[in-house]
């Protein structure tokens, strides 16, 4: 169940995701800059959406790897996070 909590997390691009938004706040945090929290939340949104339709349209035989064997199986997941993505970032905008 860890497991594929795990890759759940790292293959949907959950991570990069927060990631995206930890590096954005910290920008902020330390420039001093004044900001909007739909600001972290349009980066997260459209970061999934950019993320997710890369890898919906990534061929499963571009080369071989545990990532485009998961992504395979997931294809209908990585299209709900990419309209998810582009829905939420697009009411944030």
């Amino acid at each position: 169940m860890l497991k594929r909590f795990a890759d759940i997390f790292l293959f949907s691009s959950f991570y990069i995701s927060v990631c995206a938004v930890l590096m954005a706040w910290q920008t902020i945090y330390l420039m001093d800059l004044y900001y909007q929290f739909n600001y972290l939340s349009f980066v997260f949104f459209s970061t999934v959406a950019s993320y997710n339709f890369h890898w919906l349209l990534t061929p499963a035989d571009a080369m071989p790897s545990r990532r485009l064997g998961n992504t395979d199986k997931v294809k209908r997941m990585h299209l709900i996070l990419t309209v998810t993505g582009i829905l939420g970032a697009g009411i944030l905008f």
